[in-house]
């Protein structure tokens, strides 16, 4: 974990990053585990989860909704076309290639960014696009990545 300049942030992101991976915690879970006194860990988890970043049930603490309400925000505002754009027109420029970006879904996958090619060879692809898994370059790369228990 990082440490930077501000603990408070310091020992609350532990704490998010311990009870996201569990799922859930209890107080002495996350006490015994996250290193901090007892009296920091529990004025910590009173404000999370007054502030909604932590809630309790029946005992444990679960991260709050809110990270799921500032997720979508995070996702709404994210470009991630722009962040690839770099890495595709490398790649094309290099490969001399048209090169695309794009996702698995379910048994298909959908391009999501395309970068064409400088030469005479048209690939017949765009964004949005399904395409089939077995019969080309980019759906064999993302079944390569699948895990090998095909999930």
């Amino acid at each position: 974990m990082i440490a930077t300049k501000t603990p408070a942030i310091d020992k609350a992101a532990r704490i998010f990053h311990f009870i996201a991976g569990k799922g859930s915690a209890t107080y002495s879970e996350i006490h015994q585990n996250v290193g901090l006194p007892q009296s920091t860990t529990s004025a910590l988890l009173a404000s999370l989860t007054t502030h909604a970043f932590l809630r309790q049930k029946n005992g444990r603490y679960y991260l709050g909704l809110i990270f799921y309400e500032l997720g979508n925000k995070a996702i709404q505002d994210f470009d991630f076309r722009e962040l690839a754009e770099e890495s595709l027109v490398f790649l094309r420029d290099r490969t001399r290639l048209a090169c695309h970006l794009g996702v698995l879904d379910g048994s298909t996958g959908i391009y999501l960014a395309k970068k064409e090619s400088q030469n005479a060879i048209i690939v017949r692809s765009w964004t949005g696009k399904r395409l089939s898994l077995h019969s080309s370059s980019l759906g064999k790369v993302l079944l390569a990545w699948l895990p090998e228990d095909g999930t």
